[in-house]
């Protein structure tokens, strides 16, 4: 069984039917729900933590150009650089799809304590509401 080194609530707020307890995601799965929490957040929406946040949803409004995706791809690294200590980010791929009005993002990094396997997180934007991949 491997160690864990991190742990989270998860988002879904699940109880656990082993624990009888609010379920947890543990290492990997923590820090890859935390950088999804990350960038679906806006400046302050978090009580008590209203800095948090890349405020993501005021750039979908923007019309889709080069410009609006560099700006996209931006904030989503400065949110995870300055709000995810264990992430290392190795790098935030912005894709635009023009015909239907969606950014497909691929976010690539490491943890820290494991340098060597790169992890990644899926999703795609719109300007109504983000959904996993």
């Amino acid at each position: 069984m491997t160690a864990v080194i991190y742990s989270d609530i998860r988002k879904n707020m699940m109880m656990d039917l082993l624990t009888d307890d609010v379920s947890v995601a543990v290492n990997d799965q923590a820090i890859k729900d935390s950088v999804m929490n990350l960038v679906m957040t806006t400046k302050g929406e978090r009580l008590y933590q209203p800095e948090i946040g890349g405020n993501i949803s005021l750039i979908l409004f923007e019309i889709m150009s080069d410009e609006t995706t560099y700006l996209l791809q931006r904030a989503i690294q400065e949110v995870i650089i300055n709000w995810e200590p264990r992430a290392v980010l190795e790098g935030v791929d912005v894709f635009p799809d023009y015909d239907n009005n969606i950014y497909a993002i691929t976010i690539r990094f490491y943890t820290k304590y494991n340098l060597e396997v790169p992890l990644s997180v899926n999703l795609t934007l719109d300007n109504k509401a983000p959904y996993d991949q």
